[in-house]
């Protein structure tokens, strides 16, 4: 059974997680109306998508605990890197395993992203930005597949489930657009994806976050609607107006959160999703230069999936695999940063 949404309330922009029995909740996106939120939310389902880059009709999944968030909005990059490092974070730390990664929750981009002098100083913000909202994000969906795999297996020994887990399952189905009945459909769709294919295609979808739909839609990764009710930017190729739009996002959370939910949707993906499951069930880390292969149709061009191991490989992505959020508070995170122990 399918369900549409008519408020935010209803689909869940709060967002809760299963702790010891216990929920928990905590609204990510800061000081935005509930009117603004519901906006964002079609209030009914539409036929397939014309592109594999619109993403499918976008609802928050339900569930997730998040510990310890710092909200960031800084206007510059320099004052965006001297918050990281009052929080002690820092991406070589972090490649080495020596530090774990402090959930900073950015809103949006610097906007002088364009002028800085340097690339390196430009991968340091822009990666560094990323980076949690990859994590967290991730965090989310496997938060939601492991009481999946409960109420699955609750389910299967012939127990009832409760009021409240029936419809958070059909919630988390009408999400990723599964069949609430189908154990295997869902398994495959409620998954992460690799954090270097997801940051890799935020560079090479944005340039490096320079972009006009990042900087004035924080849209990273190239989505596309036609919807009227679907907040987004005009689109415009060589000068030339297209007749789709970019879609836009309140920040830049929500547009990791549309990608991974496309990824993990949208039918022209699926391919991915059954080498990610092979993947999962050989015991091996999710390989995003593997998985690239598996995006010919993200884009037009024959070359995409060299494109993004092309910047996977000069930019050791594949590194950050292994990258861990804090897990207590950012205070406790600097007392403790000559400490770390990444094993803990």
């Amino acid at each position: 059974m399918r369900r549409s949404f008519n408020t935010a309330a209803q689909a869940g922009f709060l967002q809760c997680g299963w702790i010891n029995g216990a929920l928990r909740c905590l609204m990510l996106a800061t000081g935005i109306s509930a009117l603004a939120l519901a906006a964002l939310l079609p209030a009914t389902a539409t036929a397939e998508p014309r592109t594999s880059r619109t993403d499918i009709v976008y609802q928050p999944a339900p569930a997730i605990p998040v510990v310890a968030v710092q909200f960031l909005d800084e206007a510059t990059s320099e004052a965006l890197l001297e918050r990281f490092a009052a929080a002690n974070y820092d991406l070589d730390a972090v490649l080495e395993g020596t530090q774990s990664v402090p959930r900073l929750y950015t809103s949006a981009l610097p906007g002088d992203l364009r002028a800085l002098d340097g690339a390196d100083q430009r991968k340091q913000v822009f990666i560094g930005t990323m980076l949690p909202l990859v994590l967290m994000a991730n965090e989310e969906i496997l938060t939601a597949r492991r009481e999946l795999i409960r109420l699955l297996d609750k389910r299967a020994a012939g127990e009832a489930l409760t009021a409240g887990e029936h419809d958070w399952l059909l919630d988390l189905a009408d999400y990723y657009d599964a069949d609430p009945e189908d154990a295997d459909e869902l398994l495959l769709k409620v998954d992460a994806l690799p954090v270097a294919l997801t940051l890799a295609q935020a560079i090479l979808e944005s340039g490096w976050g320079t972009s006009r739909y990042a900087r004035e839609g924080n849209a990273l990764f190239g989505q596309r609607t036609w919807r009227q009710d679907v907040p987004g930017l005009v689109a415009r190729k060589d000068g030339q107006t297209l007749g789709h739009r970019a879609r836009a996002f309140a920040d830049l959370m929500q547009s990791v959160r549309a990608y991974m939910q496309n990824l993990n949707s949208n039918r022209a993906f699926r391919e991915l999703r059954e080498e990610r499951a092979a993947l999962r069930a050989e015991g091996k880390t999710l390989d995003g230069a593997l998985l690239a292969g598996y995006l010919g149709r993200y884009a037009e061009a024959e070359t995409y999936a060299q494109h993004l191991r092309s910047l996977i490989r000069h930019n050791d992505l594949d590194q950050f695999e292994g990258a861990r959020l804090s897990t207590g508070t950012l205070a406790e995170m600097r007392e403790d940063a000559g400490d770390f122990d990444p094993g803990s």
